[in-house]
């Protein structure tokens, strides 16, 4: 009953999360996988993966990708939700990972989800 009676975001703060995430999948294409993790993940970052994880903080993120290669990793938020209060959102979605850009029996599906959390401090993404 307490849900009904909260303020929601408009569309606009929800455009504004799948932005971001589209925004990061780009970067991700144009510089590398690796290079968009570091650049984007906050310093206390989660990453979550298939038998792997957590793995903590920028450094270990970036680290994590460092056997990547020539590897392609690709992903579209579907939707997001963002809390009343504005400072904590979720995208999801799919992925589409091509291990060394070989055809389509090296290519991988899954699920994906992003959290963003807005904080006083935050001077990027």
């Amino acid at each position: 009953m307490l849900g009904g009676c909260a303020h929601r975001p408009g569309p606009a703060a929800v455009e504004s999360v799948l932005h971001a995430d589209r925004e990061f999948s780009a970067r991700a294409a144009a510089v590398g996988v690796r290079a968009a993790f570091v650049e984007y993940a906050a310093p206390d970052a989660l990453l979550f993966g298939a038998g792997a994880g957590p793995i903590r903080g920028t450094e270990a993120i970036g680290e994590s990708f460092a056997g990547f290669g020539s590897a392609v990793l690709s992903w579209a938020p579907e939707a997001a939700e963002v809390a009343a209060s504005g400072e904590l959102a979720y995208t999801w979605g799919g992925y589409t990972y091509t291990a060394d850009g070989k055809a389509s029996t090296a290519t991988k599906h899954g699920a994906a989800l992003a959290v963003f959390a807005r904080r006083t401090s935050d001077s990027g993404h």
